[in-house]
């Protein structure tokens, strides 16, 4: 059996409608916490916490939805603070405004990622830093009102703004808050949404963040096209170039794989036949290469067909270069 343990500090989810109205489409209502659901989780894969979203029942007032956040037994000792920063975290994705433009640089996305666990480990410290509190001789009284000050000061710090907005900005991140407020958007009934940390009696512990009706459509995507990967000064190795017929469908070795491209440099083409070039084992080209990409709908990149529209030089095993240019 697996003890799961639940914090003080959930999630507050509340959709605000006209004339004072309680109930709205229940299928829509689904649909939008479907898409909330794989931000949360996210949101634990990003910050490597093993958590499970429980949701308490709809309150009045609109239509609240309460969200609390339980984790396993190794996380029993700080299970407030960490429920409380991954609702402090949820809270801000969800009202974020992020650009509409993909992340397609997975260099830039590497340094990020680096930087990030350098402030989830910040993140950590902060907790460590306060499990103090627990094992104080304190008066109980005072200890909650302590626990709730620290937890108000740490989810409103610059870390947790930082990790927000890294995750806001992931490409899956940004489809699921798309599809969430595209969805609530069919729901004509809706005014606004907040968001907001609320203890377990839905005393607010955060102060509630806000989106209006006129600002759904900032956080909606419309185009998930993607640039082509296009890069410059590629060294190819050729494994099987085709020198006749009508195919230009090439094989080559890069870094370490062996892909399929289209040569579609004709001026190559005529000068290999023109020139009498020659290719051999270890025979490389410098070129200009692009992959086709698209976005799949859970925000993967895929990689499409590859194209090399010019190439610069030949350098052969040897090492001679015949310059094409």
């Amino acid at each position: 059996m697996i003890d799961i343990y639940s914090g003080e500090n959930n999630l507050q989810l509340h959709y605000y409608l006209e004339n004072g109205s309680h109930s709205m489409d229940a299928i829509i209502l689904n649909r939008a916490e479907n898409e909330l659901l794989k931000i949360f989780k996210e949101i634990a894969t990003v910050l490597d916490v093993d958590i499970i979203i429980e949701t308490e029942a709809l309150e009045e007032g609109g239509v609240k939805a309460i969200y609390k956040f339980v984790t396993k037994k190794k996380y029993r000792k700080n299970i407030a603070l960490i429920s409380a920063f991954i609702a402090g975290i949820a809270s801000t994705v969800i009202s974020n405004v992020a650009t509409e433009k993909f992340n397609t640089d997975e260099e830039m996305e590497t340094l990020q990622k680096q930087e990030l666990r350098l402030k989830i480990q910040k993140l950590k410290n902060e907790i460590k830093e306060q499990e103090k509190l627990e094992s104080s001789e304190s008066d109980e009284a005072i200890k909650i009102i302590e626990t709730n000050e620290i937890i108000e000061h740490l989810t409103s710090s610059e870390t947790i703004k930082e990790i927000s907005n890294f995750i806001s900005e992931r490409n899956k991140v940004k489809i699921y808050k798309s599809n969430f407020y595209k969805n609530i958007k069919n729901e004509r009934k809706v005014l606004k949404v907040s968001t907001q940390i609320v203890d377990d009696k839905q005393n607010p512990i955060t102060k509630e963040q806000v989106i209006v009706r006129k600002d759904f459509q900032d956080l909606i995507i419309d185009n998930y096209q993607i640039e082509d990967d296009y890069k410059q000064q590629v060294t190819l190795e050729i494994v099987s170039p085709v020198l006749q017929g009508n195919s230009i469908k090439w094989k080559a070795i890069l870094n370490g794989e062996i892909i399929t491209f289209n040569m579609r440099d004709k001026n190559f083409r005529d000068l290999i036949l023109t020139r009498n070039l020659k290719f051999s084992n270890g025979t490389k080209i410098i070129c200009d290469l692009e992959t086709k990409r698209k976005m799949n709908k859970d925000g993967d990149i895929i990689l499409g067909a590859k194209s090399v529209y010019e190439v610069i030089a030949i350098l052969y095993s040897d090492g001679t270069k015949v310059d094409i240019l």
